[in-house]
């Protein structure tokens, strides 16, 4: 529980850190401010968290064993493809109607083949990843950690049988033949063994410990400075982070905070919030021009945030009731019918 109201937390915090750079990109031309540690911490921060819960709930499940690939593949397909797709249906819209676009059919497969693989190339000159703040790139890090698994998985056996190797190989040529060709920053993988690290911390018997007040005052206290204080995505902030995360791991509700139900309802909904509100900060101060940049006050900007957040979370309350929540659905009857009469 702790956990899905953490969600909650997170994706929130990364569309403030995308609506403050919305404001220095229209007033400077500039996406990003990387003298400002606070900043570009509201969003690095909560992502590196993202990253240690997928971590924390995937190695969690390799270390239990009993992992189906067949129906773990299926289940991550169902929950990041469907929302995604029509994510991208909606930038495609907004490149040929708006822009008015064009793109001869080998352009749009080449360019709809790379969006698959959750990577977003300009199309004929146009940024189409800026309509969603960027917000696509992670997945391709959730991506390669979950072909990694099969991989992983070889560590925790005992014996090695020819049907975990030949579980193991194919992700290991597709890994070994294209990794090099994504560009991914290999330090961030160092946050999903962090998350794996939480669950070992989460399931032993010192578990308590992080669930005391003493850790919770430390886990804040280091989270304070790494906001403030810390270079995103160094090693220095994914230490200091991960004092905060082993201990919501281990069941740690931060003096209560992470009982409300309030924010375990946004943790539902943080996928969606996560992939479309940077079409709503695109739509409302690029495609409709909202605000006259040059001539209004940054503070007159930021307090049309609340106003922002509500929108958010209302279109995400959609897209999640009307394209998650059935594939969702979809996805628990396939593996009651399908896997569990394997499995009988």
């Amino acid at each position: 529980m702790t956990l899905d109201a953490f969600r909650g937390l997170l994706a929130p915090l990364v569309l403030c850190h995308h609506f403050v750079l919305t404001y220095h990109f229209k007033v400077d031309g500039v996406w990003g401010l990387a003298k400002n540690k606070l900043v570009s911490n509201i969003g690095a921060i909560p992502v590196s968290m993202f990253f240690m819960i997928t971590g924390y709930l995937f190695i969690g499940k390799i270390c239990r064993g009993g992992i189906h690939w067949r129906e773990l593949t299926i289940n991550r397909v169902l929950r990041i493809y469907p929302l995604f797709i029509f994510v991208l249906g909606v930038i495609y819209t907004i490149y040929f109607f708006y822009y008015k676009g064009h793109a001869t059919p080998g352009e749009l497969i080449f360019s709809f083949r790379e969006a698959l693989i959750f990577n977003l190339p300009p199309l004929n000159g146009i940024e189409i990843a800026s309509f969603i703040s960027g917000a696509h790139w992670t997945l391709i890090y959730e991506a390669v950690f979950y072909l990694s698994l099969p991989i992983l998985a070889l560590l925790n056996l005992k014996t090695l049988s020819v049907r975990a190797i030949l579980c193991a190989a194919l992700p290991a040529i597709i890994l070994y033949s294209s990794y090099h060709t994504l560009g991914l920053i290999d330090d961030l993988f160092t946050l999903f063994a962090y998350g794996g690290l939480a669950y070992a911390i989460a399931s032993s018997r010192f578990a308590y410990i992080f669930r005391s007040k003493l850790m919770t005052y430390i886990a804040l206290v280091t989270l304070i400075y790494a906001l403030f204080f810390s270079h995103y995505y160094t090693y220095k902030q994914m230490f200091l982070i991960s004092i905060s995360f082993c201990c919501i791991a281990a069941g740690n509700d931060m003096f209560g905070l992470l009982k409300n139900r309030g924010l375990t309802k946004l943790g539902d909904i943080s996928y969606s919030i996560y992939l479309t509100h940077g079409f709503i900060l695109y739509t409302l101060f690029t495609l409709f021009n909202l605000l006259p940049f040059a001539d209004t006050p940054e503070y007159i900007y930021y307090l049309l945030l609340p106003a922002i957040m509500a929108l958010a979370c209302g279109v995400a309350i959609i897209t999640y009731t009307y394209i998650e929540s059935p594939f969702l659905t979809i996805n628990a009857k396939l593996k009651t019918r399908l896997f569990k009469k394997n499995k009988a």
